[in-house]
């Protein structure tokens, strides 16, 4: 009974080390296949990248009247849509001028406008309201005293 489970034991250990081995070797070949697409997506990448390159100085060297393209290649279409889309860009470059440029004006005007807060409050605070906001208007209610606002300053009683 004990050569029989000890038999067991020794199967049961040999397929586990058998399963072991294929999932390491599975491991492998997917690592291997992660790293293959990885470089070839960087290889694509590199390729695209000088293709772009060399179309740009294809298209500057055909606007700039250096290279004539043969016509039989088709390309008066691609051409074309390359010189709409420089259009395009060139409109939304300007219309970003313009908008950022409305943009800093708002800035300044409200960075002049806090300003201008800052320097009434603190002459409210001196008592200056006068200076500001000229004749007749409330003086600054301290405490909270609405009463003080709508009636005008308080005369002191005599005696009181």
């Amino acid at each position: 009974m004990a050569r029989q489970s000890n038999e067991l034991f020794r199967s049961f250990l040999t397929r586990a080390v058998d399963a072991l081995g294929e999932i390491k070797d599975t491991v492998v070949r997917s690592s291997q296949i992660g790293k293959i697409k990885l470089d070839a997506t960087a290889i694509r990448r590199e390729r695209d990248f000088h293709l772009q390159r060399l179309g740009a100085r294809i298209f500057e060297a055909v606007e700039a009247g250096a290279l004539t393209l043969p016509g039989d290649l088709d390309l008066e279409p691609i051409l074309a849509r390359i010189r709409e889309a420089e259009d395009g860009l060139a409109q939304q470059e300007a219309e970003l001028a313009a908008v950022e440029a409305e943009a800093a004006m708002q800035r300044e005007h409200a960075r002049r406008a806090a300003e201008a807060a800052r320097e009434a409050q603190a002459a409210l605070a001196e008592d200056k309201y006068d200076e500001l906001a000229g004749e007749g208007f409330p003086a600054p209610v301290a405490n909270g005293d609405a009463a003080a606002v709508e009636e005008g300053p308080r005369e002191k009683k005599a005696g009181g």
